[in-house]
């Protein structure tokens, strides 16, 4: 009886391959779509975290300034369980270096806009989100760097990597700027402020949406990945939820 194997090969334009499991090359195309995609996401951020900042009550933001408990269990989450978690995941799992380096950075990452759009949806307390996000995104200028040292030194050698310093700061400004001129026009015209926040949070829901269908529909490859990778980027968030709720219940954070 005869038997016929079937060979799985990678695409012949893929520049790593270990089976089927291939890395396509970057193409002008995504290079051209990234850029007009990051205008257009930091200009809608900018506008949605000036509704945000509608919300802010200045004296609770301060409050949470001054005793960071809630500051303080984010960043352990932020710059202790996600890095670790990112590492034992890309152990786990055996996938290729770059792409156990990329998985580490995602979890290196300081908290986005999106949290604090969601925070508003699910009635949490906005000035707690907004101050986590802020000091996460200025302590990722040291953490991050450190977090890569530690956690890629299996992959590859530290110095090869460049931390997006542009990015964060672009993203701090874009983040810290709005805010505090949400925060302005609350003090002045709250009844504004309440009609600018029903508008923000009707862009914010636009801005989740246009990530989504622009990183998984337009970007060229964006499909062509490998199965773990789908499973690693499906349980990798609920596992930060979990740790993160399990984390902040523990010591007695309220339930908002």
């Amino acid at each position: 009886m005869k038997t016929s194997v079937v060979e799985m090969s990678c695409d012949s334009l893929a520049t790593v391959c270990s089976g089927a499991n291939c890395l396509i090359p970057p193409s002008n195309f995504n290079a051209v779509l990234g850029l007009v995609m990051s205008t257009v996401l930091t200009v809608m951020l900018a506008l949605v975290m000036f509704a945000m900042g509608c919300t802010v009550n200045a004296s609770k933001l301060w409050s949470h300034v001054k005793k960071p408990w809630g500051i303080v269990i984010g960043l352990l989450c932020q710059f202790g369980i996600m890095p670790f978690t990112a590492f034992a995941l890309s152990l786990a799992f055996g996938v290729l270096p770059v792409q156990a380096i990329v998985i580490i950075v995602m979890g290196c990452c300081p908290g986005g806009s999106s949290s604090n759009i969601i925070c508003y949806w699910l009635d949490g307390d906005m000035d707690l989100s907004i101050s986590m996000t802020t000091c996460s995104s200025i302590l990722a200028l040291g953490m991050m760097p450190l977090c890569l040292f530690i956690y890629t030194s299996v992959w590859t050698t530290s110095d090869s990597i460049k931390i997006p310093f542009d990015s964060i700061g672009i993203t701090l400004a874009a983040l810290l700027i709005p805010i505090a001129v949400g925060i302005f026009v609350k003090s002045k015209w709250p009844h504004i402020a309440k009609k600018i926040l029903k508008v923000g949070s009707i862009g914010g829901f636009a801005l989740i949406i246009i990530i989504a269908v622009v990183g998984g529909v337009l970007y060229q490859s964006s499909w062509v990945i490998a199965p773990s990778l789908w499973i690693i980027g499906s349980v990798y968030p609920f596992i930060g939820f979990s740790l993160g709720f399990l984390l902040a219940w523990f010591v007695g954070q309220p339930w908002y």
